[in-house]
């Protein structure tokens, strides 16, 4: 048995009648719809953990805090940005810091892992204050997220990063 379906061409602006012998069918058995599903939420749980992790970026590093050869502030710090619009848990990642020619975390007191439950909120700015705090310069305007000794960063060269976990840049 045939039905018809009527059908009319952008182009032509004709009707035709087509003859379809069964209905079209996207999914034939129960098992085939739930592995679509299945696959369907996979590929979005990934795409949002990596839209997640990209969304996070360095905005601002200020290295020199404190030094002698006229810092504006006593410490160092890392501003980190959330561009996307949901909150981004950082919680583990960790910020290392190599001088120019060294390498990444060579030292505990070239990274600082943030502590569990460390989030940035959609289009929002988490602040770490970073080393110790030198004789010149003034406080930082605005109190920071988080604070570490750690991480004393050079006002003349060296390298920042962001990892999602310590040493995860290494093979």
């Amino acid at each position: 048995e045939f039905r018809r379906v009527l059908f009319r061409s952008k182009h032509t602006m004709k009707s035709t009648i087509l003859k379809i012998k069964e209905p079209v069918k996207f999914i034939k058995s129960r098992s085939c719809f739930i592995l679509a599903i299945f696959f369907f939420l996979f590929i979005q749980s990934a795409n949002k953990a990596t839209a997640q992790n990209t969304a996070v970026k360095i905005s601002q590093v200020y290295g020199g805090g404190g030094s002698a050869s006229g810092a504006t502030y006593t410490k160092d710090y890392v501003e980190l940005y959330n561009s996307s619009c949901t909150p981004v848990s950082v919680a583990g990642w960790v910020i290392e810091y190599g001088s120019a020619t060294g390498n990444w975390g060579s030292s505990a007191s070239n990274y600082f892992t943030l502590p569990a439950g460390a989030t940035i909120a959609p289009k929002k700015y988490l602040l770490i204050e970073c080393g110790s705090a030198g004789a010149a310069g003034t406080a930082l305007p605005v109190t920071a997220d988080y604070s570490t000794t750690n991480i004393n960063i050079s006002a003349s060269n060296g390298k920042i990063a962001l990892f999602s976990a310590l040493n995860s840049n290494l093979a």
